[in-house]
């Protein structure tokens, strides 16, 4: 039987990532370090829930300011807050044991990433800053663009579920 990521006992991270949908367009940016396109995203910081590391990370790689929309209704309850739910969750390789390592601002090497997708909203006005020193490019791209991208196919199908799928401008 062949091996689950998680069966593997790695060191894992934990990371969040937004996707943002505007006039028939996502978001993305292009990973220095990965030289791939993505959706803008991170790590969590400490004490950091998923949700508001995607809002931050977003911001941050974009400039561009947004909210997480939760894909889902939540529960209204009055002994607990309810988070905004992700739309997708994964657990994939960062650094597979023998590869070159990839090293987090930290100096922490991560083996494996689990990690939150979340839709976003704008909050404020849509000016893109590309200053972020782990992003080359920001760039729109509409969904004929998609599967041409320079990117893996858990972005592709990702994106393609947020053209299909998001909730709203």
């Amino acid at each position: 039987m062949k091996k689950r990521l998680q069966d593997f006992e790695a060191k894992r991270c934990e990371t969040a990532w937004g996707w943002l949908l505007r006039k028939n367009k996502v978001l993305l940016v292009k990973h220095k370090m990965l030289g791939m396109w993505l959706a803008p995203g991170g790590h969590l910081e400490k004490n950091e829930l998923p949700h508001q590391a995607a809002e931050r990370e977003f911001f941050e790689e974009t400039g561009v300011k947004v909210q997480a929309i939760s894909a889902y209704p939540l529960l209204k309850t009055t002994s607990t807050e309810a988070l905004p739910m992700p739309f997708t969750s994964n657990l994939h390789w960062i650094n597979k044991p023998g590869e070159k390592a990839h090293v987090r601002d930290t100096g922490d090497t991560c083996e494996q990433h689990y990690g939150w997708g979340y839709f976003m909203k704008v909050t404020g006005d849509i000016k893109l800053n590309d200053s972020d020193t782990g992003i080359d490019e920001v760039r729109w791209f509409s969904e004929s663009e998609i599967d041409a991208l320079q990117t893996n196919d858990v972005i592709k199908a990702e994106a393609h579920f947020v053209f299909a799928r998001y909730p709203g401008e």
